[in-house]
């Protein structure tokens, strides 16, 4: 499934970049990373970094195991709650690269969709150097991120459209996007067929999507048996409706084939 490409290489080339640009400047880095969230839960970053490092914590797994945890209105209301989320998101999102780096042919006013968005730190940098993008913000309503992840969009007084996610994980809006990110989502999805047709049948010609889908072997916590029943079935639509620009440890770009 390996295309090698001139996108494949410009990615692969960026993601060296940034492990030693971390690898120099990782402390600053990570300072910069946290500020908003510590403004926000007014901590210091060192507390914040300190606790973004414990991946599960006992509280999570308490949280979890209060009850069974079968439904998708169980998964939503365990998301409404965790609290480590807030913590923990914008140090992991170091790992992702520069947005406007990896698309750099972006066009002007280019409609860009981060479905199940989190803390939205990585098109909220994009949105920063380039005023021009129409940034939409998707997630569940009941995530304990999404009022920090509005909070900081008009902290620097950025325009968003905020879509919530509703239960059947297809949301419904009239407009056709450049750009989609679902990064560390589909894993987590009860319907998630009904996710990649909603993302082909709301891409802009030669529309691109940035995604990974992770395979568990074992499925636990809240990683979903549907998400993991379906994905073979996905990417196989992926394979049949889109060029793939690039794929590399259960990570994706692609294009979608002009109808």
């Amino acid at each position: 499934m390996i295309n090698i490409n001139k996108f494949f290489l410009n990615k692969i080339i960026l993601k060296i970049y940034q492990k030693i640009k971390f690898f120099l400047y990782k402390d600053k880095i990570i300072f910069n990373e946290l500020q908003d969230i510590s403004e926000y839960l007014s901590l210091s970053t060192v507390i914040i970094k300190k606790r973004a490092l414990i991946k599960n914590t006992f509280y999570e797994d308490k949280l979890w195991n209060e009850k069974k945890r079968d439904t998708i209105n169980d998964y939503r209301d365990y998301y409404s709650l965790n609290y480590h989320y807030l913590e923990r998101q914008d140090y992991f999102n170091t790992n992702h690269i520069n947005l406007l780096s990896e698309f750099r042919n972006l066009k002007k006013n280019a409609n860009i969709l981060d479905y199940g968005c989190g803390s939205a730190s990585v098109v909220l940098k994009a949105k920063k150097k380039r005023k021009d993008l129409n940034i939409f913000l998707a997630d569940i309503p009941e995530a304990i991120t999404k009022n920090y992840a509005i909070w900081r969009f008009k902290k620097y007084k950025l325009n968003y459209i905020w879509i919530d996610i509703p239960e059947n994980e297809k949301i419904k809006v009239d407009n056709k996007f450049d750009l989609i990110r679902c990064h560390d989502v589909f894993e987590h999805t009860f319907q998630p067929l009904n996710v990649i047709n909603f993302f082909y049948n709301s891409l802009n010609k030669d529309g691109l999507i940035t995604f990974d889908y992770i395979e568990n072997k074992k499925v636990e916590k809240e990683v979903t048996e549907q998400s993991q029943k379906m994905r073979p079935e996905v990417l196989t639509f992926v394979k049949n409706n889109f060029k793939i620009l690039y794929y590399l440890n259960n990570k994706f770009v692609v294009k979608k084939i002009s109808e």
